[in-house]
């Protein structure tokens, strides 16, 4: 995600920059390690299972994989907060009131689209549940629908960092040990980014007020 806007975990306000404007905590050493496990979390959990499911639904098995789209950061946003709650401590109450805070500042910032997708509490809570089975109950989903999500998460798992890699491989300007370095740095982030936890989401919210 490249976007310079980011969120407070603390606050839940917008901000640019090292630090919110708002409350003033300084961005998290692993900002960029809980919103990338927050997009898969969200990619797995919610895109692909539902592609999945209208596959199921109409002739009862997966047949068909897709790359689907990359999530607007917004929807990594909400994946962050249903994170919270899933991973973390907050509260099902906080959470869905962190999710309608960013999409009232999605609907602020023109994402009109994101705000019809989760437009009432049903959706939001449709959202959180779907979140939470992928990471805590995967039994609950359809057989044929997680193995169509554990397909993708190999593919995953196997094309994690290729461009950047295929692109430093293709830099003349840098030597070989420094090409393995860096190849080296790309897979311990995906190592990271699984290592997310409860301790990551501890304190989350701690400055946010209704």
């Amino acid at each position: 995600m490249n976007s310079p806007i980011k969120l407070c975990f603390k606050c839940a306000e917008l901000y640019v920059g090292e630090k919110c404007h708002f409350c003033g905590e300084a961005c998290p050493d692993d900002y960029d390690a809980v919103l990338e496990r927050s997009e898969y979390a969200y990619e797995m959990g919610v895109k692909y299972r539902q592609f999945f499911e209208e596959q199921v639904k109409s002739n009862g098995k997966v047949n068909c994989f897709a790359s689907l789209i990359p999530s607007e950061q917004w929807l990594i946003f909400i994946g962050v907060a249903a994170l919270s709650g899933v991973i973390g401590n907050a509260t099902y109450d906080l959470v869905k009131f962190i999710i309608k805070n960013i999409i009232e500042k999605a609907k602020k910032e023109g994402a009109n689209e994101i705000a019809e997708k989760y437009d009432s509490d049903e959706k939001i809570e449709i959202l959180i549940v779907q979140i939470n089975e992928y990471i805590n109950f995967p039994e609950k989903i359809h057989p044929e629908v997680l193995r169509g999500i554990k397909e993708e998460e190999r593919v995953d798992d196997y094309m994690y960092g290729y461009s950047e890699i295929m692109e430093i491989k293709g830099n003349i300007n840098i030597t070989s040990e420094e090409v393995e370095e860096k190849i080296k740095k790309i897979k311990s982030r995906k190592s990271k980014i699984k290592s997310i936890d409860e301790k990551n989401f501890a304190h989350f919210w701690d400055n946010f007020k209704k």
